[in-house]
Order: C-alpha cells, then structure tokens, then sequence
C-alpha cells in the first residue's frame, strides 16, 4: 500500500488484525495493533479494533490480557458495545472465572447496554456448573 501510495486507515489495521485471530496466529493481532500505534500514532482505534484485541486474547486463553485492552479501550473515550461485553465475558468463562464474569455482566448492565441471550445463557451455565462442581 505505501508503495502505491495509500496510506493505511484504521479498517486496514482492523481486517489484519482479525485475519490474524482467524489464521490461528492471535499473537500477530497484538504486533499489528503496536504498529499501528507507533507508525500511525493519528489513526485512533474504534470498537472494531478492541473487539480485534479481545478476541486475540481469547485466543491466547489469556482473559488478563483482554482486561488490559479494555482497559486501554475505556481510557480511550471508546464505548464498548454488546460485542465488546461478550467477549469479555467468554474471554472470563473459558476460564471459569464467575466472578469476572459477573462484574462485567454488572458494568454491561450499568452502561445501559442489552446483554444477548447467548451472552446470558453463557453465564448462567458457567455459574451453575461451578455451584454444582
């Protein structure tokens, strides 16, 4: 692209940090975002970036490293989204963590934001199996 002269926008960033997630290789997600921080530093990462990140963590098994991306996405001024609150509530269930799970159920509630069923039925059953465990 900057051969040609076109410089990347923030979509570009997103579409190769998903298709990292997708092609197994989560890790890249993470190296693409630095990049685009550091090369790029007025290209301002939306939702579709974060939701990118977090589902690179996930991948990795890794629900600390999707809090930090959150974490940076909130400092932003970025508003996360049903999506956003979901992955992050699988990101917390896939390691059994209610506990997590059940304070971003409350943050989700507290933004106004309308979990989906899935989001909810996941939590629910990952509650249920730990009371019943």
């Amino acid at each position: 692209m900057a051969r040609d002269g076109v410089e990347p926008d923030t979509n570009t960033f997103v579409e190769l940090m998903t298709a990292a997630v997708r092609a197994n290789q989560p890790a890249r997600a993470f190296d693409i975002y630095e990049g685009m921080k550091s090369h790029f530093s007025h290209l301002k990462p939306g939702v579709f970036a974060f939701t990118s990140l977090i589902n690179a963590a996930i991948a990795l098994k890794n629900p600390k490293l999707a809090e930090k991306y959150f974490a940076e996405m909130e400092e932003m001024g970025v508003q996360p989204d049903v999506f956003i609150y979901s992955s992050m509530l699988n990101a917390h269930a896939m390691v059994r963590d209610v506990d997590s799970c059940w304070r971003v159920f409350e943050q989700m509630k507290a933004a106004g934001t309308t979990p989906f069923h899935l989001s909810l039925s996941l939590s629910l059953s990952l509650s249920l199996s730990l009371s019943l465990s």
